[in-house]
């Protein structure tokens, strides 16, 4: 295949790897030819998970490469699931030149000695650290953690400090509690976009309330609050950090499950005079007739509305004459989902919203079960899937 064009090779490859979720196409791509490899191998150490029972190997796979695999690796998850990762094999791994994201996953049924992991100087947080020095810029951070347990917030803070560069959080957890120790009065200060979202019944006020204590407020982009079916329990906070850091956000995506969605929204649109994408779970279409008055218009670029029922057609009428007035021209974007009938949301809302569906604007959803956990993470969509080690 010596004859065969690089680029188009390279292009081969890529689309390989958009469709190969578990490495096994790119795996067999590098086997190929020498031409093949450097590419293959590009996406396949793209993102690589670090286990306990693995870490040892891939350190061997770093050590004896012929083609150096650091430089490769771009997204980095940290898996915890019973017990830590060995210390002096993480610590052979910092030199990742282009780590642009780190995700950290505890899946522990004993969830206290996660935590412990978790707040350890020396298992974890030193070599964050390191890894955040090495790299040029760690702008996203994940924390997972199923546990059944709240985690304190200092825990959070403290892994926020390790990577001053970081732009985007996303936090997945089943709770937050304040704790009793002293928090720093600093936040990574590129930090604009946020991503929480809580468990069943879960609570992540505590930092909210943090962010809100700091002497300067970083300058927020977008906020992604999704708490499925925790009724509610953050609410207080989440307004009240809206209220306070909505000046300049441009997307917010807003679903929790609360008796009056009408009543929340006019507690945070009129502090958010730059917002341009918008979602929100509701119940119905009367619900969103009412919001629609609300709307930052002039500004609103998209609009994605999850329902739990489409029935109602005269507020279906009413919504489709509502969004054809002229201040919302310069919406280019309207989706709206459903639990019950999910796969034929965008034919069925072309029927319900002719006037709208004449201007080519309805969208498939963005995720059609969208109240749930929602993947991937915003800004971590030039991710490609990679490698487990």
């Amino acid at each position: 295949m010596s004859n065969f064009p690089q680029e188009l090779t390279d292009k081969v490859i890529d689309f390989g790897a958009v469709d190969s979720s578990e490495g096994h196409a790119l795996k067999t791509y590098g086997l190929v030819c020498k031409g093949w490899l450097p590419r293959s191998r590009y996406h396949l150490f793209s993102t690589v998970t670090l286990t306990a029972e693995k870490l040892a190997s891939f350190v061997d796979i770093v050590d004896t490469s012929s083609i150096p695999i650091l430089p490769l690796v771009r997204f980095l998850k940290l898996l915890y699931s019973g017990r830590p990762l060995d210390t002096l094999h993480l610590a052979r791994l910092h030199l990742c030149p282009n780590l642009t994201a780190i995700e950290i996953e505890i899946k522990d049924s004993r969830g206290s000695s996660g935590m412990d992991w978790l707040r350890s100087e020396e298992l974890l947080q030193t070599h964050i650290r390191s890894w955040s020095a090495n790299a040029a810029v760690i702008s996203c951070l994940t924390l997972k953690a199923n546990i059944m347990m709240y985690i304190p917030v200092c825990i959070v803070i403290s892994l926020l400090s390790c990577v001053p560069s970081v732009e985007a959080v996303c936090i997945q957890v089943d709770g937050i509690e304040r704790g009793k120790d002293v928090y720093p009065p600093h936040v990574p200060t590129r930090l604009a976009h946020l991503d929480i979202r809580p468990g069943f019944m879960a609570d992540c006020s505590p930092l909210f309330d943090w962010i809100l204590s700091l002497p300067a407020l970083p300058i927020f982009k977008s906020l992604k609050y999704n708490e499925g079916f925790g009724f509610g329990l953050s609410t207080q906070g989440c307004i009240k950090f809206i209220q306070q850091t909505g000046g300049e956000l441009e997307s917010l995506f807003f679903h929790m499950i609360i008796g009056d969605a009408t009543a929340l929204f006019r507690n945070i649109l009129t502090y958010t005079p730059k917002l341009r994408n918008l979602s929100f779970l509701c119940h119905g279409p009367a619900e969103i007739l009412e919001i629609i008055p609300l709307l930052p218009s002039s500004t609103l670029n998209a609009l994605d509305i999850s329902v739990f029922t489409h029935d109602d057609p005269t507020s279906w009428s009413a919504i489709d004459e509502a969004l054809a007035e002229p201040q919302f021209n310069g919406l280019q974007r309207l989706s709206v989902s459903s639990d019950t009938k999910p796969a034929l949301a965008s034919s069925r809302t072309r029927l319900l919203l002719p006037l709208v569906a004449a201007r080519g604007i309805i969208a498939e959803p963005l995720d059609t079960n969208i109240r749930i956990w929602t993947e991937p993470f915003p800004f971590e969509e030039d991710l490609e899937p990679g490698a487990d080690a």
